[in-house]
């Protein structure tokens, strides 16, 4: 039995899903008896609609030292599979994409494993959930995985149904993604820690068993001999960025880097941005936690549907070209944060909300469109080197935005909402341009497109 890469894709995303949250009430709640040893009762209602002023005042005192383990697990991590993933992807254009996927897996395996115990031992520093960060930095954690499992879709579709294919992959992440985020506070409420950190483990222990037994390698022909010697070479950090910024016939080299700079500037401001959005919310509109993630959860739903809806009605069935869905997405999510910023009552939000739906097109149709911009054999590299400037330009954007919201929160407090209008605006511009260079490529006589299309599972 064959499986696609998207099932345990899902299965990972619900895990994180699932256990992020409670991980972040975890570090506070253990810094505040363990590390701190304040009174654990008292630290047991912090983040609880039972917390008094007491406890607002106690969670002041706690909060920056949770922080700073936090960012300190947070930024290694990041920092460091960074950099794994400039070696693995290119690495598994030649040896193969499930090697990559096995190991990245394995990684979560210990790491939840070791959470797991640490959640079980209750006067354990928080602290040494950073033991949990090493497998993760040994293996290649989520850049890497994600590089290779964009490969290994690129290679099992056909060219025509890629973007429709890469509309399915956004709509089953996102939905895993709200599935676990629903769930986890009923089951930490229910059952409290260990319970949620075994089924987290157990979701991606299943995860690793799939891409072992169901997942086939989608590299045609993989390469055995020198696996391991040529894993540590930095001739591949140079291949990468050759591959990428190299001569290609007529005017693919200024499309490809227009899409890679176009597909980097949107998550600046689509995460960056949503990291402070119910502090926004809180303050303008006295929004609670319960009332944000209802809003959060409808928004997720349409953006599930904008993914399908762009994928196959628009793409697939009416033949519409990727980059014209790009800017309808763009013009999508550009007027929810117009609307977002303007809002005053809540059915505002829900108008914004419901008009950012096409916003789920952008990721599946920019990953086809650079699918079809390179050899199959590049894959690894050119996915590897956008995944790492969008993961360091993640790690910059929330302080940015952070710093935005915080210098304009008694004047204007949805100030970013402007700046991110302002990103999109952009970014219209930008797709109107690659439009353009697509319309004089087409038209140019001489052009030939790449092939390849590989039948590696099922076209």
């Amino acid at each position: 039995m064959k499986l696609s890469v998207d099932i345990p894709f899902a299965l990972l995303l619900f895990a994180f899903a699932l256990s992020d949250p409670v991980t972040t009430n975890f570090v506070v709640y253990r810094t505040c008896y363990v590390t701190m040893g304040f009174n654990k009762s008292d630290c047991a209602l912090l983040g609880t609609p039972e917390a008094t002023d007491e406890t607002a005042k106690l969670e002041l005192k706690v909060q920056p030292h949770a922080a700073v383990l936090t960012t300190t697990k947070s930024v290694t991590e990041i920092v460091v599979t960074s950099i794994w993933c400039f070696f693995l992807g290119p690495w598994s254009d030649q040896y193969g994409r499930r090697p990559v996927m096995i190991m990245s897996l394995a990684g979560f395996v210990c790491a939840y494993a070791i959470i797991t115990a640490i959640s079980l031992f209750e006067m354990l520093s928080p602290w040494f959930l950073l033991l949990a960060s090493i497998p993760i930095c040994l293996t290649g954690g989520f850049p890497s995985f994600l590089a290779v499992s964009i490969c290994h879709l690129t290679e099992t579709t056909h060219i025509v149904k890629r973007g429709f294919r890469m509309g399915i992959f956004e709509a089953v992440i996102t939905i895993a993604g709200l599935l676990g985020a629903t769930a986890s506070s009923f089951v930490f409420h229910a059952y409290g820690y260990f319970t949620l950190y075994y089924i987290t483990a157990s979701c991606i222990v299943t995860a690793w068993i799939i891409v072992m037994i169901f997942v086939q390698e989608s590299n045609p022909n993989p390469e055995t001999e020198g696996r391991c010697r040529n894993l540590f070479k930095f001739s591949l950090i140079k291949d990468t960025v050759k591959t990428t910024f190299e001569e290609r016939p007529g005017l693919d080299r200024p499309l490809l880097l227009s899409v890679i700079l176009m597909t980097v500037i949107f998550l600046l401001a689509v995460t960056a941005d949503g990291n402070i959005v119910f502090l926004y919310l809180r303050r303008k509109l006295s929004w609670t936690l319960r009332q944000y993630t209802l809003f959060a959860s409808c928004r997720k739903i349409s953006w599930i549907i904008g993914s399908i809806l762009g994928g196959y009605v628009l793409h697939t069935l009416l033949k519409v070209e990727e980059s014209v869905v790009i800017l309808l997405g763009f013009l999508s999510v550009m007027a929810n944060v117009l609307i977002q910023g303007l809002a005053s009552k809540d059915w505002h939000m829900y108008v914004a909300g419901a008009v950012i739906c096409f916003g789920g097109s952008i990721s599946p149709m920019t990953r086809s469109l650079i699918s079809k911009l390179v050899h199959f054999n590049e894959c690894g590299k050119v996915f590897s080197f956008v995944i790492m400037v969008e993961t360091i330009v993640d790690l910059l954007g929330s302080p940015i935005y952070t710093y935005i919201y915080n210098h304009t929160i008694e004047t204007l407090p949805g100030a970013f909402n402007f700046v991110t209008t302002g990103i999109y605006g952009f970014e219209v511009v930008l797709t109107i341009g690659i439009i353009t260079l697509q319309l004089r490529r087409f038209g140019n006589d001489n052009y030939e497109p790449i092939n390849d299309v590989i039948d590696v599972v099922n076209t």
